[in-house]
């Protein structure tokens, strides 16, 4: 299983339970440490010999990491609006992987 393909299972287990406590922020912290490292990996791989997956997930993440950053910023002040910034963050990246799946 590549790195994408374990994005993508975290992204809908994360997606479906939706969960309203902190283990949902710490799922939510490893998911995102988890993608940062994926597209830092595909980063280190030549241009020429990625993938159309891994250059989709890659041009995506680079655009999502301030965001990214700034919710790892804000985990100690955990709310209902940081959860619902959250579970939006996770619906969009779950279209966008079915998305690019289905292309």
């Amino acid at each position: 299983m590549t790195n994408i393909q374990k994005i993508a299972k975290v992204l809908k287990l994360l997606n479906q339970h939706h969960a309203k406590t902190s283990e949902f922020v710490d799922a939510s912290l490893v998911f995102f440490e988890k993608i940062i490292d994926a597209a830092e990996e595909i980063n280190n791989k030549d241009a020429a010999v990625r993938t159309h997956e891994e250059n989709a997930v890659y041009t995506f993440v680079w655009t999502l990491i301030p965001e990214m950053k700034k919710c790892l910023a804000l985990h100690n002040e955990y709310n209902e609006s940081f959860r619902d910034q959250y579970i939006d963050a996770i619906k969009l990246l779950s279209s966008i992987s079915e998305a690019n799946k289905n292309a």
